[in-house]
């Protein structure tokens, strides 16, 4: 087999030749002997780092078309051709606006990088009522948890569809409508914290597999349950607000109503279980003195590319950084390094969304007081010195409504285990 790749930019993505025996990689221009029989290509999805005027988020593309008849023949060459194109949903800053434009909403790097003010370019509405949280897959296919009863659940947006109008989902997954939270782990599969009225809380799994999202062509929702293949309850768990996978492939949940962040090791999430005891449990406080003052509520958790866990917690008032050396074992920490965020943007600037980019600053969303709402950066020494910083400039848009309620950079940045 001969493959041929075509793409706007180099690009050295991971393509595979599945048939009978284990995959083959296959390289550009390079022809590999393979068994005759049926094969089918799988082409990943590839990422690449900015590249000027671009600074803090790189560019995604995935494999638009592959021309190979699927079968090899003994004695014969099959030539398999794989056509790469920038995902139109790449380059960009996510958002989960609070009132906005719309429920789900992307900003350009170029804009706000480039002006202080500024529309949304892609404003999704059609199909979510409201939107908790929002994920891209490892493949690049948007996925949102979206709450409104019949209309909610989880919604998947096909990567070539991210550029286009006010596009339907192609899928919505049943019954997640107490989604609040979701991540990937690194196989694909998708993870959910449900906030379930009058029931445990629990976290769920749906595997890779029963992701599909079908024909985009048609510009139709499908509709269809998916069943979770693991579920987690656990009484440190209570009120789930957030998560996020480390690097390890540990599984991190904000335990808002039990003031605590814990943690489930990978080999805990491969089984259902209940009254699943988490393998870490951290707590936070504030000494002053002799006086010493609990942290309360975290609302989220993120890990930067260093392997430290930032959480906002106070009702989002307060960002606290947990040193990757922290994480191994259960335990009360006092004074963890604070990012009080207030102060670097002014009123209305909260520790909760929170992403990092690729040159390790950290995005913060602004609430809409006294002016639009607003995407607030603060840069790497800024982020090291604990929100010391001057001036922070900031991108505001009416599109915001009262405030970003989620922030994720597609694509992540290489390294970060964060949503994608």
């Amino acid at each position: 087999m001969t493959l041929a790749l075509t793409s706007p930019v180099a690009l050295s993505p991971a393509i595979r030749a599945i048939g009978a025996g284990a995959p083959v990689t296959l390289t550009a221009g390079m022809a590999v002997a393979l068994p005759a029989g049926a094969y089918r290509i799988e082409a990943a999805r590839a990422k690449t780092a900015p590249v000027a005027p671009a600074l803090y988020i790189g560019k995604a593309y995935y494999a638009a078309g592959v021309v190979f008849s699927g079968c090899v023949r003994a004695g014969m060459d099959s030539p398999a051709t794989v056509t790469y194109a920038e995902e139109p949903g790449s380059g960009k800053v996510w958002v989960t606006p609070a009132n906005g434009v719309a429920p789900v909403a992307a900003f350009d790097e170029a804009q706000l990088r480039g002006s202080a003010a500024g529309d949304a370019t892609v404003a999704r509405s059609m199909g979510i009522t409201s939107a908790r949280d929002l994920a891209f897959d490892p493949a690049g296919n948007l996925w949102v948890a979206a709450g409104g009863g019949s209309s909610g659940g989880l919604l998947g947006y096909r990567v070539e569809t991210l550029g286009m109008p006010d596009r339907r989902a192609d899928a919505r997954l049943t019954p997640w409508e107490n989604a609040r939270a979701i991540a990937f782990d690194a196989a694909g599969n998708l993870w959910a914290a449900e906030n379930v009225p009058g029931g445990t809380d629990r976290l769920a799994m749906i595997p890779a597999g029963t992701l599909g999202l079908g024909d985009s062509s048609t510009g139709m929702t499908v509709t269809r349950a998916a069943a979770a293949a693991v579920t987690l309850t656990s009484a440190a768990v209570d009120d789930p607000f957030d998560l996020a996978f480390d690097a390890g492939g540990n599984l991190w949940v904000a335990s808002n109503a039990l003031d605590q962040v814990v943690r489930f090791a990978a080999p805990q999430l491969v089984a259902s279980g209940a009254a699943v005891a988490p393998s870490v449990i951290l707590k936070a406080r504030r000494v002053t003195g002799s006086t010493q003052t609990d942290y309360r509520g975290p609302t989220s958790v993120t890990f930067d590319a260093a392997g430290n866990l930032w959480s906002g917690w106070n009702a989002g008032g307060t960002l606290l950084r947990f040193a990757a050396a922290s994480l191994a074992a259960s335990a009360t920490l006092d004074d963890p390094l604070l990012l009080d965020p207030m102060p670097l943007g002014g009123a209305g600037v909260g520790a909760d969304p929170h992403a990092f980019d690729v040159t390790g600053g950290l995005w913060l969303g602004r609430t809409n007081i006294g002016a639009d709402a607003a995407l607030v950066r603060v840069p790497p020494a800024g982020v090291a010195a604990g929100g010391a910083q001057a001036t922070i400039p900031d991108f505001s848009s009416a599109g915001l409504g009262n405030g970003p309620g989620s922030i994720v950079l597609n694509p992540s940045p290489a390294g970060l285990p964060i949503r994608d």
